[in-house]
């Protein structure tokens, strides 16, 4: 069997365009989808605070804590900005 990688198909025929009318012979109009849910979702999301009073009193805490964060993670935290800083410096 061979096969011709030119071989023209012939050209593709046009879409019907979308009718108004579903296929049971309703208007599209009375499919349309309520958003009352979407709306009370956005409503109650809007009553929700920016902050969270028990977040930013454990925040809190823990800054007035002499020891937070830990020195390991500080050690952490300066070798990972050591690293992208010496990555970002232009090679002399």
């Amino acid at each position: 069997m061979q096969i011709d990688p030119n071989m023209a198909a012939g050209p593709v025929g046009w879409a019907a365009p979308l009718q108004s009318v579903t296929r049971h012979g309703k208007a599209q109009s009375e499919h349309l989808a309520t958003f009352a849910s979407s709306e009370a979702l956005n409503n109650e999301y809007r009553q929700v605070p920016d902050s969270r009073p028990e977040a930013v009193a454990k925040g809190k805490a823990l800054v007035e804590h002499s020891v937070y964060p830990p020195p390991e993670t500080i050690r952490r935290l300066a070798n990972l900005l050591a690293m992208q800083f010496s990555k970002s410096e232009p090679a002399e």
